[in-house]
């Protein structure tokens, strides 16, 4: 499923500038004043390039989007894999070796790097073209096309069960947390990470290439994500019978923000708008 709409660079460049003065309007009002400056410019001129040019939007349902997006996922330009795969692999030096389950293992990124220490390795994720990338990538290791609500793997099988950038697509935590805590090993570890529910709050979508868009006009392409708040996390893994360990909120990354393809434009704004804000949220947790 997709739908389509447009938006002009204007609509966006005036959130960027109204995010960056929020932030500081009360607290810090003479380093926003320029904002404003910033808006009554991109209005006035909101008819002249670059201001008028209108972006095509597509949003993709989650099952479409990881189909398209299989072949660039691992880009290194990523920023939720730069914010998320130190904080994940520093959970994992410490983790209980054994049987590993990477579940929602698209590409099989973490499944690569926990074969690297040592691990059996089971994948599971409900994308078959993530799957195909994964298998091509690691032959010999096990991927299996399933749901993280109904994981096609045995009770307490595992020793360490991983669920990456996945969660914040599905409408309910409880489920799939209650699979995970299932398939785990008493003492077991289960490692999560997603995409902050304050990014989620200020629009933060899963960007990927439009495969559809023609060559000559920039689009964008996204599924979305769903709110969850970190009472719901917490809930999520206490009702699963699971203990907190860890968890770890994680600023979008410098490079992010110098990336952001307004900057050139309003460099402060986007500075303002994203500097310090919550980009990732890790969770470690155990099985008694």
């Amino acid at each position: 499923m997709v739908e389509s709409d447009t938006m002009l660079l204007a609509q966006y460049l005036t959130a960027i500038a109204g995010l960056g003065a929020l932030r500081q309007c009360v607290t810090n009002p003479s380093a926003v004043r320029a904002r404003l400056d910033d808006i009554i410019r991109i209005v006035e001129a909101v008819g002249e390039p670059p201001n008028n040019l209108e972006i095509p939007i597509r949003e993709y349902d989650v099952e479409d989007a990881y189909a398209w997006w299989a072949s660039s996922y691992d880009n290194p330009t990523n920023p939720a894999i730069e914010a998320e795969e130190p904080a994940m692999r520093a959970y994992l030096a410490d983790a209980p070796r054994g049987r590993a389950l990477d579940v929602g293992c698209g590409t099989g990124r973490h499944a690569a790097h926990l074969l690297t220490l040592g691990y059996e390795v089971v994948g599971i994720d409900q994308s078959a073209a993530m799957l195909d990338v994964a298998r091509a990538k690691l032959p010999d290791t096990r991927f299996e096309l399933g749901r993280f609500d109904a994981l096609p793997v045995d009770d307490e099988s595992f020793d360490v069960v991983t669920c990456s950038l996945a969660l914040t697509h599905t409408p309910s935590l409880d489920q799939p947390i209650r699979e995970m805590a299932r398939v785990l090993k008493p003492g077991g570890w289960l490692l999560l990470s997603d995409l902050h529910p304050v990014s989620v709050l200020i629009g933060g979508t899963a960007l990927f290439p439009d495969p559809e868009a023609p060559p000559d006009r920039p689009t964008l392409a996204h599924t979305r994500n769903l709110y969850h708040p970190l009472s719901t996390y917490i809930a999520a893994i206490t009702g699963a019978d699971l203990r907190v360990v860890d968890c770890r909120e994680i600023p979008m990354p410098e490079s992010a923000i110098a990336d952001n393809p307004v900057y050139p434009l309003i460099p402060e704004a986007v500075t303002q708008a994203f500097e310090g804000i919550p980009f990732i949220l890790t969770w470690q947790a155990v099985k008694p």
